[in-house]
């Protein structure tokens, strides 16, 4: 072989060697260990206490980007486990359950150092309604996934995501995710699932039920770019609520089942404190709204949607388009009502013209309301969606368009309510609408 020959077979097996070590680096340093609990301490009898050792797993896991394993079984939590970043919590599906039994939260990310991805999968947190109890405590986070996971009997929050400090006007949190996760029992007014201080947070395939007098989720205060996506409110007080300084926020694809309020919003929580008077862009997408005394009450928005909705046999009214839940009265502007079906509400058949499918009351201005390619249907022998909207009030109302829709009223009662002093503005145009009863509106 010659020098040049061998120079160059030198050259090869060196860069070949180079190649081979910084795959075999990369694979090393983005592989994961588990790190199991029982290899700590937890003992799955639920009696004995393991906050301690799981967080030690955690703690030993944090170091290397690691894996906590909670195995198959009951584990006692007394007190509360401090998360870390770069961690996932992985369980056995509907079988690792940790159980607390003192006030506290169960896990928590809280302080002014941002901890970011974290993942817990497949553990149910079961609070048992001790007192001033949460499952999830996180603030200062980003990129967190939690999926798989139940959370059960919460006297506080299942989970809050948000500032600790209740006049704090910035995002601290961002990108996170709930999925494929359950949320049942809440024994007093609080929330499920409570989102404040944060952005682009995904919930998708996720129930929130058995509350009666708490909320599914809370949008509560300076919170932007929320989705809720095929999840499932039932048996709330309220499904779902946003509140003034809340924007871009989606729910799609959902269903409100047998709730006192549906989804309500500007609601009762932050009141304008952070010189919000208006949500913007609250958009309501291919939601069902089935045996809810108020189905969705669109309160307080510049940009709103509802479309592709189903609203059936609710004891209220359905849809209400109002200036809010808050103390502050703030008109509603540009909404746009479409391609929905109202089908037999009013199921509590009182006060027709006020609990008609369709309610447009509380504020006074130019609304830029459309309302487009809806039906109004009522099939029964007795029917109880007699009005198919109303407008309520001593207000006057401007920018009105009601086009393409079966405006079928029954009993009686006209397409087109107007009680209490309503009165309109020179904008008020009614077009290619079949079935329409009664008089309608004329401008001044």
């Amino acid at each position: 072989m010659t020098g040049s020959m061998i120079r160059v077979s030198i050259l090869f097996v060196v860069l070949w060697s180079a190649l081979f070590i910084g795959i075999s680096i990369n694979t090393i340093a983005t592989s994961t260990k588990t790190f199991n609990i029982i290899d700590y301490g937890a003992v799955a009898d639920g009696v004995t206490d393991t906050t301690s050792a799981i967080q030690k797993a955690v703690d030993a896991a944090a170091l290397q980007r690691g894996t906590v394993y909670i195995p198959a079984g009951t584990y006692v939590l007394e007190g509360t486990v401090l998360l870390k970043s770069h961690i996932r919590i992985v369980g056995v599906e509907n079988l690792s359950i940790l159980v607390k039994k003192s006030a506290g939260n169960m896990m928590t990310a809280i302080g002014n150092v941002r901890r970011s991805n974290i993942t817990i999968e497949n553990v149910t947190f079961d609070i048992d309604y001790q007192q001033d109890a949460s499952g999830l405590l996180l603030s200062y986070v980003s990129n967190v996934k939690i999926i798989n996971c139940k959370f059960l009997e919460a006297t506080m929050w299942g989970v809050f995501l948000g500032s600790l400090d209740g006049t704090d006007p910035h995002i601290r949190n961002s990108n996170v995710i709930i999925k494929n996760s359950i949320f049942d029992g809440l024994a007093q007014t609080y929330e499920h699932f409570l989102i404040t201080n944060s952005q682009h947070v995904v919930v998708q395939n996720s129930t929130f039920k058995n509350g009666e007098a708490g909320n599914g989720i809370g949008i509560y205060q300076i919170a932007k770019n929320i989705k809720v996506d095929a999840s499932t409110f039932e048996k709330m007080h309220t499904g779902l609520y946003y509140s003034l300084s809340t924007d871009h926020v989606t729910i799609s694809k959902s269903t409100f089942i047998a709730n006192n309020s549906g989804l309500k919003g500007a609601n009762l929580s932050d009141n304008g404190a952070f010189g919000r008077i208006n949500s913007k862009n609250i958009s309501v997408i291919a939601t069902s709204f089935e045996n809810n005394i108020t189905a969705l009450r669109l309160g307080a928005v510049i940009n709103g949607l509802v479309s592709d909705c189903t609203f059936e046999r609710n004891e209220k009214n359905a849809l209400i388009i109002s200036e809010g839940n808050s103390v502050i009265k703030s008109p509603s502007a540009n909404i746009k009502v479409l391609r929905n079906t109202f089908r037999e509400n009013n199921q509590d058949r009182t006060s027709s013209i006020l609990h008609p499918a369709i309610l447009i009351t509380g504020f006074s201005g130019n609304v830029q309301l459309q309302l487009d390619r809806n039906q109004f249907i009522d099939e029964q022998e007795v029917p109880s969606q007699l009005y198919p909207i109303s407008f309520i009030g001593a207000y006057k109302w401007d920018g009105i368009m009601i086009k393409n829709s079966a405006l079928h009223a029954y009993g009686g009662a006209y397409s087109i309510g107007v009680a209490d002093g309503a009165t309109f503005g020179k904008k008020f145009a009614l077009i290619k609408c079949s079935h329409v009863a009664g008089p309608i509106p004329s401008g001044s």
